[in-house]
């Protein structure tokens, strides 16, 4: 018995680490943080969010360089992967400075596939600012730059959840069925929302919108909408004339709906309000807790049906 005992012991001490201890794996984006979570739900391997929800994009390298170092590396060196952005966002830095705690860590990017079977996500160039932009003293760029926030649409989300269970499932092929499972789910639910969105869009008589935000480059041709002219400018930068021009636009165009990723200056709403326009505060999935991805892209097409006049559907 003590021979069994002794030779039990001796298996368990030589088996790898990771199969004595419990599969975690991190995430710190809102939206790989849901991703993941809803393509692991059920199974036996966790999900650990190393980055506080109210944390802006931007500020995730100085926080986990700082405040949130010495959690970060625990975290590491109990992980198997890093689900990251970084085709998508080159900034992100959760997948290179967990992995100097921990240099077997495997890197999940959301955005690109380990091979070639599956599309990735491409990115999305900026939107042209128009006539508006002229008339604002904007200078039009020789070559637009990547937009942020490429994942707005239903089509990048899908897609970034095909590219997630892929490498979940190589990863732990034991979970492969439910993880397949949920990724029919979540994708049923993103084609549901999209479809409702496509046949409501579809009914606008007029679907221009201005957006006052460089975050939405993917969500208004997604979406159908029409977007006349794309400005993102600084609040210090909305000096009067220019809030003047813009009201003037938004009259001369009748355009009814302005998009923002966050609110701007007050006089800058007041002059969209006076052109009979209304502002849609919409979120762009950078920060906040994990996402729940039908919910809030249901929540994006709610908003932007109800500023939309009734008269226009």
């Amino acid at each position: 018995m003590k021979i069994l005992a002794l030779f039990l012991s001796l298996i368990a001490f030589t088996l790898p680490s990771a199969a004595r201890a419990e599969a975690v794996i991190l995430a710190g984006h809102p939206l790989t943080a849901g991703l993941a979570g809803a393509l692991l739900d059920g199974t036996a391997v966790s999900l650990r969010v190393v980055v506080p929800a109210a944390l802006p994009m931007g500020r995730q390298a100085a926080f986990l360089a700082g405040r949130g170092e010495k959690a970060l590396a625990e975290a590491a060196l109990g992980a198997e992967a890093v689900v990251s952005l970084r085709s998508l966002w080159p900034e992100d830095p959760l997948f290179p400075m967990a992995r100097r705690t921990n240099i077997r860590l495997v890197e999940i990017d959301a955005g690109r596939p380990v091979d070639g079977a599956l599309p990735g996500v491409a990115a999305v160039r900026a939107p042209s600012a128009g006539a508006l932009g002229a008339a604002l003293g904007i200078p039009a760029p020789a070559l637009a730059p990547a937009a942020p926030a490429p994942w707005l649409s239903a089509n990048a989300l899908g897609r970034m959840a095909d590219i997630l269970a892929a490498d979940l499932r190589r990863l732990h092929p034991e979970a492969a069925p439910r993880i397949s499972a949920n990724l029919d789910g979540l994708k049923r639910a993103l084609l549901a929302q999209s479809a409702r969105a496509a046949q409501a869009f579809a009914g606008l008589a007029d679907p221009g919108v201005v957006s006052l935000s460089d975050r939405f480059a993917a969500l208004t041709p997604d979406l159908g909408l029409d977007a006349r002219a794309s400005v993102a400018l600084d609040d210090r930068e909305w000096t009067p004339e220019r809030t003047r021009i813009l009201g003037d636009f938004l009259v001369g165009e009748a355009v009814r709906v302005v998009l923002a990723h966050r609110p701007p200056p007050a006089e800058v709403g007041a002059a969209i309000s006076g052109a009979g326009a209304k502002l849609v505060i919409l979120d762009s999935l950078e920060s906040g807790p994990p996402v729940d991805v039908p919910v809030a892209f249901a929540s994006i097409i709610d908003a932007l049906l109800a500023a939309f006049p009734a008269d226009g559907l």
